[in-house]
């Protein structure tokens, strides 16, 4: 009772002196103050640590790719992956030392997307992977640049890209190279070591920066190039592929991979309310068509050559003069071709399900070769369909269509069988056809009957 009667009203001359007597002690916010600054010390110093270890691993691998042991004109593989290291180093100093850079630059190691990206535990770790994998892409642009300003191209294919670019991109590629030279020149200046190292620093921080803005720009013009001339080369197969799907026919779903969607039935279009259908149809049929034009191979034998081309040299190697045999001859080809067209059109395709449902000619030989081209169109569409689908796929695919041999291979089969197909269907094979099926069934009844 005594103390509490102390504690709630204390003798104001015993406050007094207690207050005047007792020493000040700091206030709470002050000393946290105080903490924070000695770890702000504690924190830049480590920061001017780690970044005066990175300025030294990029002058080692610098100092390995300015004085290498053989030197020489032309750059082999190596010499440009120590190239990449160095780009990758000074990318890692960019970052720690926090260097300013125009947008819409940015220091991608200090991203938490990308270190997540890595897979690694260890952010130090990470961020060196980044600025590593970074570093390599840099030198691999680079590379490029060196070919597109000097004209050095490997290959006939490479030197007909580069004609397709716009003045632009050499211009860039040329900037991009002199921010190099200029890199080089103060990183020597730093090894040096005749001048101030923060002096030199600052020239160096300027010169990445110019660098790094001018190599972006020269990355996204370049690729916008290059993704424009890919999409032109590819267009037959977007296009085709865009038709199939818009048929039915779709690529794998994300939630149920084993979900597809069934394809075109090979004797009747789908049910479908579709008013489009027949546009798509006919869109696909116009995008086969060029693929079979550019998988056409010219004739290498004999065998391969057309009808009337052999019945033709025959005539002239006989020494003959009268060119009417020849053309009595082809005639029949040359009718067949005429009626039947090797087009790929909506028209042609509603004839041959007519034929097939229809079942005219009534011969099996004839209804077999058109469901065998029936077939091969629809085992085409869902190629089509499946691999191509999706635009990110098709573009990791090659340029160029004819190195899509497994699809070009049912291309060629389907330009084969649908002019065979085609040329049973003519009215005057048909008669043909009929006539030689009523002569085939009366032997087959004379040989049933003889045995």
């Amino acid at each position: 009772a005594k103390l509490q009667r102390a504690t709630s009203s204390p003798p104001s001359g015993g406050a007094a002196a207690s207050s005047s007597s007792a020493p000040a002690l700091p206030h709470a916010g002050g000393g946290s103050g105080v903490g924070a600054a000695l770890a702000s010390i504690g924190t830049s110093r480590a920061d001017e640590i780690r970044a005066s270890r990175a300025l030294d691993a990029l002058l080692e691998a610098y100092r390995r790719l300015s004085r290498p042991e053989k030197a020489s004109r032309h750059w082999g593989s190596d010499r440009w992956a120590i190239y990449a290291q160095v780009l990758g180093r000074l990318r890692s100093l960019a970052c720690i030392s926090q260097w300013p850079v125009p947008k819409p630059v940015q220091h991608l190691s200090s991203d938490p997307r990308a270190l997540d990206a890595t897979g690694l535990d260890d952010p130090a770790l990470a961020a060196s992977t980044v600025d590593l994998a970074e570093g390599a892409i840099e030198a691999r642009l680079l590379r490029i640049a060196v070919r597109l300003s000097c004209g050095q191209h490997k290959s006939e294919k490479a030197k007909e890209v580069a004609q397709r670019l716009p003045p632009e991109v050499f211009n860039l590629a040329r900037i991009a190279l002199s921010n190099v030279r200029t890199i080089c020149v103060a990183l020597e200046r730093v090894m040096d070591e005749s001048e101030s190292r923060q002096v030199v620093k600052g020239v160096l921080m300027d010169a990445y920066a110019a660098h790094a803005a001018g190599l972006l720009s020269f990355r996204k013009h370049l690729g916008k190039e290059v993704q424009s001339m890919l999409e032109t080369t590819q267009d037959p197969l977007w296009s085709a592929a865009s038709a199939a799907c818009s048929l039915g026919l779709r690529g794998v779903d994300a939630q149920s991979p084993s979900s597809l969607v069934p394809v075109l039935n090979e004797l009747a279009p789908p049910p479908s309310e579709d008013p489009f259908q027949a546009l798509h149809q006919s869109t696909l049929l116009m995008c086969i068509s060029s693929l079979a034009e550019l998988g056409r191979t010219q004739p290498t034998s004999d065998d391969e050559m057309p009808e009337r081309v052999r019945l033709l040299l025959r005539q002239v190697l006989k020494g003959g003069e009268d060119p009417e045999v020849v053309q009595s001859e082809g005639s029949q080809t040359q009718e067949s071709a005429t009626a039947w067209p090797l087009e790929f059109t909506l028209t042609q395709l509603r004839k041959m399900r007519q034929a097939v449902r229809d079942e005219h000619p009534n011969v099996v030989g004839a209804l077999a070769l058109v469901q065998d081209a029936l077939t091969t169109y629809a085992l085409l569409s869902k190629a089509l369909g499946l691999a191509y689908g999706d635009e990110k796929a098709l573009r990791a695919n090659p340029a160029q269509v004819e190195q899509h041999q497994a699809m070009m291979k049912l291309v060629r089969n389907l330009r084969s069988v649908w002019g065979d197909a085609g040329a049973v269907l003519v009215p005057s094979r048909q008669a043909d056809l009929l006539a030689l099926e009523r002569v085939r069934l009366r032997h087959e009844r004379l040989v049933q009957r003889a045995f």
